[in-house]
């Protein structure tokens, strides 16, 4: 079980929901491909933090290992895809 001290600050999750929001505006006024690169690349720096940071800087789930995997696969799974954001369905 987690302690509170092992959780990452409050401001890191404010943080986190205003870049949501912001990526959520661009998928809306400008193009879901660019908000899709930028949760790419959201993921991506969230794999390094969590790779060299400490478990204040942002939060875990598994072993290191594992949510450094997961997240890369992630973004790089959302990279590959990330161009036929607006193709149209068959």
């Amino acid at each position: 079980m987690m302690a509170v001290k092992d959780l990452p600050s409050p401001w890191f999750y404010m943080v986190l929901l205003v870049w949501l929001a912001a990526i959520l505006a661009v998928a809306l006024c400008i193009h879901p491909t660019a908000a899709a690169y930028m949760l790419s690349a959201s993921l991506a720096v969230a794999a390094v933090l969590r790779a060299t940071c400490s478990p204040r800087v942002i939060p875990h789930v598994r072993a290191r290992w594992f949510d450094v995997c997961c997240l890369l696969g992630l973004a790089l799974a959302l990279l590959y895809l990330a161009p036929w954001g607006l193709s149209p369905a068959l």
